[in-house]
């Protein structure tokens, strides 16, 4: 029993340090070499700048700090308690405005974020675009259900995950077509097969909360490396 616990802890230390080392090649090529279909691109590295080249920079809520991130940088620091929802804070991190660029539509696109949880109980919104029944949300549920929402007739439902606090996890849903798909720590954990598209609003892109729900929505942790392009990746 010991050696087989120390042969799981192994193989997971493996799998967390191949993660680590992909995540360093695709933050250095982002970095580096632009992709043109790369639409956003926070590594919150101390503030809410956007690298992608569409200079679409998020504003921070003023309690929101940094902590040790991902590949020797910074990444957003959020816990309960760090919005003010009275006093115009949408979110931990947010856009001030509407970016039409973030309804996608029919259209391919994908959307990857890191998330290092300091409690992963109860529901927490990761990333969405989302105005009650219209636009596309990201959210873990209570019961640890990384859901997919575009409407009330279409949506990501895949199983439950194993998910520890204190750890690294990434986080990445893309449509190619009309698949979508849903990947967690680089294993597919579930598809969806529709030619719906995702209803357009005018909400801004919010990351880390749901408006207006600090105390049943607000994502508990660290985030990392947040991007969305509007193609599927590993396409060509």
């Amino acid at each position: 029993m010991f050696c087989t616990k120390i042969v799981i802890q192994f193989r997971r230390e493996r799998l967390l340090a191949l993660l680590f080392f992909i995540g360093m090649l695709a933050n250095f090529a982002l970095a580096q070499n632009p992709d043109p279909s790369l639409i956003g691109y926070w590594p919150f590295d101390g503030d809410g700048a956007d690298l992608s080249g569409g200079n679409r920079p998020l504003e921070l809520a003023a309690k929101v700090g940094f902590d040790t991130g991902l590949f020797g940088k910074k990444a957003l620091s959020v816990h309960p308690g760090d919005v003010d929802v009275a006093g115009g804070e949408l979110a931990p991190a947010f856009r001030p405005v509407d970016d039409p660029v973030f309804n996608f539509g029919a259209n391919d696109f994908t959307v990857q974020a890191w998330v290092n949880y300091n409690d992963p109980s109860g529901g927490q919104v990761l990333i969405e675009k989302f105005s009650g029944a219209s636009g596309w949300t990201v959210t873990k549920t209570a019961n640890n259900v990384y859901q997919f929402f575009l409407d009330n007739n279409a949506y990501l439902n895949p199983k439950p995950v194993t998910i520890e606090a204190g750890v690294w996890n990434h986080f990445l849903v893309r449509r190619s077509g009309t698949v979508i798909e849903i990947y967690f720590n680089n294993t597919a954990i579930g598809s969806l097969d529709t030619d719906r598209p995702v209803p357009d609003n005018t909400n801004q892109l919010l990351i880390g909360m749901r408006r207006g729900t600090p105390d049943s929505s607000i994502t508990n942790g660290l985030i990392d490396e947040v991007a969305i392009w509007n193609r599927a990746l590993g396409d060509a």
